[in-house]
C-alpha cells in the first residue's frame, strides 16, 4: 500500500462526517444552529443488548446470510408523547427530541406516516452538532409515508422539526424503529486484507459501470434488524430511465424490506489505498418488482426517485446467454466497505446452491483478484462486455480459501417463472427482443465527440502537466483526478492543465468535453505516480491488529523490513489521545478501556513510511 499521511486521512475523515446528508434533501440549517437557545432537550435512552453475543452470532451465519449490522428496536415516539415544542418567531413552533443507544457507532431512524406540510423541515444531527442530516421537507413525502433515513455517527442524536404558523394542515410522523449499529456502516478498511478499490488500475475500464453499483441497508422482516448487501442500477430495453435495482432474493425477499432501504451511491475512495468515500449521495426506498421467492436468488426493485445527474448514475446492461464465459468481474462492497472489484479469469460452470432451484448458480471456481465477504451478497458478476449475467448468493471464498462463489444466472431469473412479479423478462424487457443489452448513463450523450489524446508528465515533483486535442464545437472541459472532478474549464481553446502540490501517491486523469448538448464519455485515461517508495507499498500489508474489533485491548505485531518510532492512537474526530515513543518490541499492546466505544486510528510511524489503521474499541 501507499504512504499513508496521518493529517490527511483525519482531515479527509472529518469532510466525510461533517458533510454526512443521504436522501435527497432541500438546504439550510437547523433552527438550533442559527439561534441562541438554551434548552433542556428530553432523551429517549434504548436499551442495552450483548453486542458480544450478536457479534459471536454474526460470525456463526450461514455462508448465505445477509451481513447484520445494526440492532434495532421497536418505537412509537410521537411529537405528542416525546420530546419538547418551543415556540418560535413569526409564531412557528419547533419540535425536538434527543435519542441515545449507549456504545452505537451511529444511530439510524425510520419514520413512519411520514406527511409534511409545504415550508416545513425535519432535521436529524448528533448531539455535538457535527454531523447533520436535512432539511427534509414534504418533498420526501411518499405514498407509503415510510422514510427510513441514513445513519448518523455517534451514540446520541437529535430530532429537530421546524413548522410555520401558517402551513395548511399540522405535520404528521412518528419514530417507528431506532437502529444501533454496532459493527460500523462507515468503517474504514471494514473488509479483508486481499479486497482492491474499484479506483485502482484494476477497475479502470469499469469507471462508467461502477456508478450502477450500490450499497443499501433494510430492515429484516424477520427480527427487525438491519442488514447491508450490494446491488445494481440495470437497464430495460425501453431505456425510460426507470431505476430498477437488482439484487438477491436472500437480501430483500418482501415490500415491507424494499420499502425500508437506504441506496448508498458512489461509497467509494478517491485513491487506490483510499480508506472511506462520501456518504452525501443516496436514495431513501424502493418497491419490489419481482422474486421468485424459494426458487431463485434474484430480486428487482424500483427505487422511489430517480438518482439526479449529481450521482452519475449508469444502467447497467445484462447477457440471458446461457453459455458460461471466462474474465468475469464483480464489483461491491464487502462488510459494507467502500467499493471494491473482484476478478475472475476461469471459464464459469453451473452448480447449485442451497435452498434454491437447483443448477441455476454460474459457479465462480476461483478468485484471480479480490474476493466476495458478507455484505457482496446480491453484487453483480458482469461479463467481459459489462453486462450483468447474475447475482451473488454466496459462497465459500475468502482471501485465504478464495473460490466457490455462486451467482443466481440472469438466464434463468429471466422468465424460468412465468407468473407475474417472479421473472426479470416482463420489466426489462417484456417483447423479447434481445438476449444482451448494454448499458448507459442518462446523463451522457454517447454521441457527443470524446477528448483525445490526452498525455502527461511531471514537472517539480509534484506537479502534473495534462495535454489532450481541442474538439472543435466543445464549449469547455472537465478534468477528473483519480475519478473525481476537480476543474472546469469554461473556454474551448483552453486546452492543458496543471495540477500543483500533490501528495505522494497514483494519481488517474481522464477529461471529458462540455457541449451545449452535454457532457462527453471520458478521454483515455492516464495514471501518475508521485514520490512512491516500494517499501511503501508493501509495509502495510504486513501489519496485523488483533483482535479487532474488541473489548479495549488490541496486540499489534510489526514488520522488520522498517524500524518503527512511535505509535499515535486518534479518536474519530481526529483528536490525538496517547502516544507511544521508545518502541523495541515487534509486539505491542495498546489499552483502551479508559476510553469511549468508537472507532479510533492507529498512526504507526516507521522511519521511511507512515502507515494508518482502524480499530474497534467496544
Amino acid at each position: 500500500m501507499k504512504k499513508v499521511i496521518i493529517l490527511s486521512i483525519i482531515i479527509f475523515q472529518l469532510s466525510i462526517v461533517n458533510s454526512l446528508q443521504a436522501q435527497i434533501q432541500t438546504t439550510g440549517l437547523p433552527y438550533y444552529f442559527t439561534h441562541n437557545i438554551d434548552i433542556d432537550i428530553p432523551m429517549v435512552l434504548m436499551p442495552t443488548f450483548d453486542i458480544n453475543a450478536l457479534l459471536e452470532e454474526d460470525s456463526r451465519e450461514m455462508f448465505n446470510k445477509p451481513y447484520r449490522f445494526a440492532k434495532a428496536f421497536p418505537q412509537n415516539l410521537t411529537t405528542e408523547n416525546s420530546g419538547i415544542w418551543l415556540e418560535g418567531e413569526d409564531e412557528s413552533r419547533i419540535w425536538f427530541l434527543k435519542i441515545k443507544s449507549e456504545r452505537a457507532l451511529s444511530i439510524g431512524l425510520t419514520f413512519s406516516n411520514f406527511n409534511l406540510p409545504a415550508r416545513a423541515k425535519l432535521f436529524i444531527y448528533s448531539s455535538d452538532t457535527t454531523y447533520v442530516l436535512g432539511a427534509l421537507t414534504s418533498n420526501n413525502n411518499k405514498p407509503n409515508q415510510i422514510l427510513p433515513i441514513s445513519f448518523i455517527p455517534g451514540e446520541k442524536i437529535i430530532i429537530e422539526y421546524y413548522e410555520p404558523n401558517d402551513v395548511e394542515f399540522n405535520g404528521d410522523f412518528y419514530i417507528s424503529s431506532v437502529a444501533h449499529d454496532y459493527r460500523g456502516l462507515y468503517m474504514p478498511k471494514s473488509s479483508q486484507w486481499c479486497e482492491v478499490n474499484i479506483n485502482c488500475l484494476e477497475g479502470g475500464k469499469w469507471q462508467i459501470v461502477k456508478h450502477s453499483v450500490c450499497k443499501f441497508t433494510y430492515q429484516d422482516d424477520d427480527d427487525d434488524d438491519f442488514y447491508l448487501c450490494t446491488g445494481a442500477l440495470i437497464a430495460n430495453t425501453q431505456s425510460d430511465d426507470t431505476p430498477y435495482f437488482l439484487t438477491a432474493n436472500h437480501c430483500v425477499n418482501s415490500n415491507s424490506e424494499a420499502e425500508n432501504t437506504t441506496f448508498y451511491f458512489n461509497y467509494e475512495a478517491e485513491t487506490c489505498d483510499g480508506v472511506n468515500g462520501p456518504t452525501n449521495q443516496s436514495v431513501s426506498g424502493a418497491t419490489l418488482k419481482a422474486t421468485a421467492d424459494t426458487h431463485l436468488d434474484f430480486s428487482l426493485l424500483e427505487l422511489s426517485e430517480v438518482p439526479p445527474q449529481a450521482y452519475r448514475p449508469f444502467y447497467a446492461g445484462w447477457n440471458r446467454s446461457t453459455n458460461p464465459t471466462s474474465n468475469t468481474t464483480c464489483i461491491h462492497h464487502p462488510a459494507g466497505d467502500i467499493k471494491k472489484i473482484s476478478k475472475d479469469n476461469h471459464l464459469l460452470s453451473t452448480g447449485s446452491f442451497p435452498q434454491y432451484d437447483a443448477n441455476k448458480h454460474w459457479v465462480v471456481s476461483e478468485w484471480d483478484l479480490g474476493t466476495t465477504e458478507g455484505g457482496s451478497s446480491g453484487s453483480p458478476l458482469f461479463d467481459q462486455d459489462q453486462r450483468i449475467i447474475g447475482d451473488l448468493s454466496g459462497g465459500e471464498a475468502s482471501c485465504d480459501y478464495n473460490y466457490n462463489d455462486y451467482y443466481q444466472k440472469i438466464s434463468n431469473a429471466w422468465n424460468d417463472y412465468t407468473s407475474s412479479g417472479q421473472n426479470l423478462k416482463q420489466y426489462l424487457d417484456p417483447s423479447n427482443t434481445t438476449i444482451t443489452f448494454d448499458g448507459y448513463d442518462p446523463y451522457l450523450n454517447a454521441s457527443l465527440q470524446v477528448p483525445i489524446n490526452l498525455t502527461t508528465s511531471i514537472f517539480d515533483e509534484d506537479n502534473v502537466d495534462l495535454t489532450w486535442e481541442k474538439n472543435a464545437s466543445a464549449v469547455g472541459y472537465k478534468i477528473y483526478r483519480n475519478y473525481y472532478e476537480i476543474a472546469h474549464i469554461t473556454q474551448a481553446t483552453d486546452t492543458t492543465y496543471s495540477d500543483q502540490n500533490l501528495e505522494t501517491g497514483i494519481y488517474t486523469y481522464y477529461v471529458t468535453a462540455i457541449y451545449s448538448n452535454g457532457e462527453s464519455y471520458p478521454s483515455n485515461q492516464k495514471q501518475v505516480k508521485v514520490g512512491v517508495s516500494v517499501k511503501e507499498y508493501k509495509i502495510d500489508a504486513q501489519i496485523l491488529i488483533y483482535p479487532n474489533p474488541s473489548t479495549g485491548i488490541f496486540n499489534i505485531d510489526v514488520p522488520t523490513i522498517d524500524k518503527l518510532v512511535s505509535i499515535n492512537i486518534y479518536n474519530f474526530e481526529g483528536k490525538k489521545i496517547m502516544n507511544l515513543q521508545n518502541i523495541s518490541s515487534q509486539k505491542i499492546s495498546i489499552d483502551l478501556t479508559q476510553f469511549s466505544a468508537s472507532i479510533y486510528f492507529v498512526e504507526l510511524v516507521f522511519e521511511n513510511s507512515i502507515v494508518m489503521k482502524k480499530i474497534i474499541s467496544l
